[in-house]
């Protein structure tokens, strides 16, 4: 059946002047729609989360953003960031125009680049002139490096605790710290 459905989608928009371009589902609903981070499928047993491929259900692992897995995938219609030409009204099926695909690389192109959905929609509605999209992605560039230097703070905490635990070996059940604390 499933098959069916795809040969008579195809056939349906070739007859309305609509090039279809078929997309491989696999993996298209492992990302959140809201951050773009890899989520989990899940199913619901019981009121608990059974995680597994066949799951209907989506959770982000970083912003943990929850719903049904169809509804994750087609969240850039729902905040009109990416709309399709028309909706088959029997099959739900998107149609979208040859001419969208523009739209839908710089949605890539600017998510790639860590931008959130709504600077994305402001980016592409506002037509932001060079210097305003330079401005962006010079703080954006900021925002890393400030995450970067924190992550290799962090680091070289871990390294010297790995350092101290090779040194002090089996010591460290009474491990205490002191402190010179000024009056």
């Amino acid at each position: 059946m499933k098959g069916n459905i795809n040969q008579l989608a195809k056939e349906k928009a070739y007859a309305s002047g609509i090039v279809s371009v078929e997309v491989n589902p696999h993996g298209t609903s492992q990302y959140c729609s809201r951050c773009g981070c890899k989520g989990v499928r899940f199913k619901s047993l019981a009121g608990q989360r059974v995680a597994g491929k066949g799951g209907k259900l989506f959770l982000c692992s970083s912003c943990r953003y929850e719903c049904h897995a169809d509804f994750n995938a087609s969240y850039y219609d729902d905040i009109g960031l990416f709309k399709p030409m028309r909706v088959d009204a029997e099959t739900g099926y998107r149609y979208y125009a040859i001419d969208q695909l523009l739209r839908l690389n710089r949605i890539l192109a600017l998510k790639a680049l860590g931008f959130e959905l709504t600077q994305i929609t402001a980016c592409l509605d506002e037509e932001l002139s060079p210097d305003a999209l330079q401005g962006m992605l010079r703080l954006r560039q900021a925002k890393l490096q400030q995450h970067i230097q924190a992550e290799q703070e962090q680091l070289a905490h871990i390294e010297a605790r790995l350092k101290y635990i090779e040194r002090e070996g089996n010591n460290l059940s009474h491990e205490v710290v002191l402190k010179a604390v000024k009056s």
